[in-house]
């Protein structure tokens, strides 16, 4: 069994206040772990008067490594469909 880390780091251009980007950070959220059942918090709060940026942090557990590979690629290929969301980087960890 083998456990995944990933951090997403976002861009959301249309963003011009804190509200906003909570709302577009919360619908995500909510999105992603409903359709591919994993654990996800925004991180790096302190960064909070950085209304266009935000980073989530993902975690699931897979039994291969080609099953993470596969649902890091679903992830990733979801975000960037997003018209509002922009993908600037991500970082993959595996235990």
């Amino acid at each position: 069994m083998l456990l995944c880390s990933l951090v997403l780091e976002l861009y959301l251009p249309s963003c011009n206040s804190l509200k906003e980007k909570r709302s577009k950070i919360m619908s995500l959220k909510t999105l992603l772990k409903n359709k591919f059942n994993i654990s996800i918090i925004e991180i790096n709060n302190h960064k909070v008067e950085l209304w266009q940026r935000s980073e989530l942090g993902i975690a699931f557990v897979c039994n291969t490594r080609n099953e993470i590979e596969n649902l890091v690629n679903s992830i990733t290929q979801y975000v960037d469909s997003r018209r509002d969301i922009q993908l600037i980087s991500k970082d993959v960890q595996i235990y």
